[in-house]
């Protein structure tokens, strides 16, 4: 397309419509950019853009760089006009909030069209001194029809281009691209539908073979001053094409949905301009109004779960692995248990399991036979000496978690305990008592008459140090002091030979006792420490017992959340796996084939959906079908033709995510889904496209169709409003109940547009039917109806 072009957005709706043609033409004279299917570069400094609103904030925020802008002042609260219902009450900066008078009223204050002419006629003028404008120029006025300054002021606009087109030295051609709210039944979709359809009246008075009869003169008393005269006056009309778009509640408020709609834009005045200028006779019609209707659909994959997907793959992977680790932790909890209590329940080494015996015992055992009793009673090497040197030669056979030196003491204690025994039975100590006690009868019998009894104490070391040391120690005494009083040599040295007899004989005893009591404390060391080290190893198997409760809680918790991931991960995949169609059918999901084997990775690598089908995550006759059934529903939405009227002409474009990449997609329509090779090989080379899954947009492609022409009462919105209004017998809000919740006061804004019939009653009902309800500021204004 070579005609320079200036493209006015007006309303926020319309500054996004202008939005997606910067971004179409930028796109295009993008060196980097690939040269699409059938389509010519464009040559972005044939383009001019001007953005109008009231909302100074919609202006900065939708509008792109480059953008020349105008913001518009409220309109004089005093004034008053015959097409208003109620004065004008709005704040600077702010919506008009969908009161559609109220935005002629403001545009055609003094400043404010001098302002909005002045800046077109400028625009104009530098389209008209570019190389190759002799043929004329295009200007496209671009807006939300259900809102209050798109459609409000786009009349009265389209007649500012006429007027300041006498200005310049080139034909000028105009067309209006408007959306319009799909179906709904809240009572907001319902205002902006009422809206629209009046707007539409309006604008279609603007066209050739419209229902107005020219000339037609616009009353302007406010802008006398600008322009000179109180009036424009339209000799012919000035519009040369209307396109409607439908834009649903989805598209209104999601930025990718509405990127997907006002695609169609980009498209249409970059591309579409060879097919406007059609006629009514062209498709076989009778002559009218050269109104174009358009509709968006898309194919997505479902890349809204794919996050999910990801993130409950990922947890039941990692409480795959916990779950791993825990019946390992558990298994080993469970072997450390087992093998405390094959010790802690064995009464003695023999009994426990000759394995055990082998790869644990055979060391501490070992020592324990071969220790030396007596030294380890008497001698400077201690229990406790001999249980360290043992601990080494045990090594790795005792389990990690269980204490080495426990069981070595343990084993060794046990077995030593019982030599103890064996040396403390076979001590001579008690027979060497009773041979003395026989010698020395008497003084052993008159020790035990103090004593007051008859018998030894069955402990020998106290009979030893209780009677018979005493005993034996008081008879040496005796022969002793005998001695002494013998006056013979021979009879006295005698006596003192028997006395040393019973010392040296004491001394033995003596050491004897000293003996058996070493034995005796080493037996209680040893019993000591197998009791502590018995008690260490219980306390351990209660402690390893806890643990072993708790990761079993823990696991089996783990099993119910698995459970509860697993469940969900089902789910999801099989939502992923399953396409879907919302009601209308002009959002496709296409199922996924493998979402199992799906990884970040091959979002992360793959450029295409091609390449997604190539890998077998994507079935490509399935994209196919989705491609040809969206195809065939996409004039539904804004065209329902009549069964037995005449064909209509369509064009299809298809477009990405991305807005730089969208251009003719050929005849889809006459594809079968049989024919997905030739769909994929289109889809393949041409217009895949991925953003990335994680600002949730991901593989996409988007179906637009123009159709060309539509009357009013096709448009599926709009006809049954169309209906009521030139029906006498029929009102208004039939159609639209909920009118009477409306938060605006009228909606005719140029009844010098309309013909006689619809300026009384049908007006003053529309107006009375939606009477005198403000909005809050915060009111939500959808992109279909700025």
């Amino acid at each position: 397309m070579d005609r320079p072009t200036v493209v006015v957005g007006v309303g926020a709706g319309g500054a996004r419509m202008l939005s997606a043609v910067a971004e179409r033409v930028g796109a295009a004279v993008d060196p980097e950019a690939p040269d699409w299917v059938g389509e010519r570069r464009i040559d972005g400094e044939r383009f001019s853009f001007l953005a109008v609103d009231t909302d100074e904030g919609d202006l900065r925020a939708e509008s792109p760089d480059g953008t020349g802008t105008v913001a518009l002042e409220p309109p004089d609260a005093n004034a008053e006009r015959d097409y208003l219902a109620a004065p004008p009450a709005t704040e600077a900066g702010v919506s008009l909030r969908r009161r559609r008078p109220l935005a002629r009223l403001a545009l055609e204050s003094g400043g404010n069209i001098a302002a909005v002419r002045g800046a077109i006629e400028t625009a104009m003028a530098d389209c008209a001194a570019l190389d190759g404008a002799d043929d004329g120029i295009d200007v496209w006025l671009l807006a939300g029809l259900g809102g209050g300054i798109g459609g409000g002021s786009l009349p009265l606009t389209a007649a500012l281009v006429a007027d300041a087109a006498a200005e310049v030295r080139v034909p000028v051609s105009t067309y209006a691209f408007g959306s319009v709210p799909a179906e709904g039944d809240d009572a907001t979709t319902a205002i902006h539908a009422r809206n629209a359809y009046v707007t539409t009246r309006e604008l279609l008075a603007l066209l050739p073979d419209g229902e107005a009869s020219y000339p037609v003169t616009l009353d302007l008393p406010l802008a006398e001053t600008v322009l000179g005269r109180p009036e424009l006056r339209l000799s012919e009309p000035p519009l040369s094409g209307l396109f409607l778009a439908a834009v649903d509640s989805e598209g209104r408020t999601d930025p990718v949905e509405r990127a997907a709609a006002t695609t169609v834009v980009g498209h249409a005045l970059t591309e579409g301009r060879p097919d406007l200028p059609f006629d009514n006779a062209t498709f076989g019609q009778e002559p009218g109004p050269p109104a174009f209707a358009a509709t968006v659909g898309r194919v997505t994959l479902p890349t809204e779960g794919l996050d999910r997907l990801f993130d409950l793959r990922a947890r039941d992977r990692a409480t795959e692995d916990q779950l791993g680790g825990l019946a390992e932790r558990i298994e080993t909890l469970e072997t450390d248990i087992g093998w405390l209590d094959t010790m802690l329940d064995a009464s003695d080494a023999d009994e426990r399991p000759q394995r055990l015996d082998e790869s644990v015992f055979h060391y501490p055992q070992r020592r324990a036979t071969d220790a030396d009793i007596e030294a380890l009673a008497t001698g400077p090497i201690g229990l406790d000496t001999h249980i360290d040197s043992v601990v080494s030669e045990v090594g790795r056979a005792v389990p990690e978690r269980v204490p080495t030196r426990a069981v070595v003491a343990l084993v060794l204690c046990e077995r030593l305990r019982a030599r103890v025994d064996d040396a403390i039975a076979s001590h001579p100590l008690r027979s060497r008592l009773e041979t003395a006690r026989s010698e020395y009868s008497d003084a052993v019998a008159a020790v035990l008459e103090g004593h007051d009894t008859d018998d030894l104490p069955d402990d020998p070391v106290r009979a030893w140090r209780e009677v018979l040391e005493p005993a034996l120690s008081n008879r040496a005494a005796a022969l002793s002091e005998e001695s002494d009083d013998r006056l013979n040599p021979l009879a006295s040295r005698r006596l003192r030979k028997r006395a040393d007899a019973i010392g040296e004989r004491a001394a033995e005893l003596s050491s004897l006792a000293d003996g058996h009591e070493a034995l005796r404390a080493l037996r209680g060391t040893v019993e000591e420490r197998a009791d502590e080290a018995g008690a260490a190893l219980r306390e351990r198997r209660a402690e390893l017992a806890a643990e072993l409760d708790e990761a079993r809680r823990e696991r089996d918790e783990l099993q119910e959340t698995r459970r509860g991931l697993v469940s969900e991960l089902d789910g999801l995949r099989e939502r992923l796996s399953t396409p879907r169609v919302q009601e209308d059918g002009l959002r496709r999901r296409v199922p996924l084939t493998n979402p199992v084997d799906l990884i970040p990775e091959t979002l992360s690598f793959a450029d295409s959906i091609a390449e997604l089908v190539a890998e077998g995550f994507v079935g490509e006759a399935a994209m196919a079908t989705e491609l040809v059934e969206l195809a065939g529903a996409l004039s539904d939405t804004v065209h329902e033709p009549d069964a037995d009227g005449p064909s209509r002409e369509n064009r299809i474009v298809m477009a990405t995510a991305r807005p730089n990449r969208w251009g003719p997609a050929g005849d889809l329509l006459a594809l079968d889904p049989d024919d997905g090779p030739d769909v994929q090989a289109t889809l393949a080379d041409a217009f895949d496209d991925r953003i990335g899954v994680d600002d949730g947009r991901g593989f996409a492609v988007d179906l637009a169709a123009l159709y060309a022409p539509v009357s009013l009462g096709s448009v599926r919105t709009l006809g049954a409003l169309h209906d009521a209004f030139g029906d006498p017998s029929r009102s208004v809000s039939e159609v639209f109940p909920d009118l009477s919740d409306a938060t605006v006061r009228g909606a005719i804004a140029y009844p010098e547009l309309l013909p006689d019939g619809t300026r009384g009653a049908k007006q003053r009902e529309v107006a009375d039917a939606v009477a005198d309800i403000d909005i809050g500021d915060r009111d939500p204004s959808p992109s279909g109806g700025d």
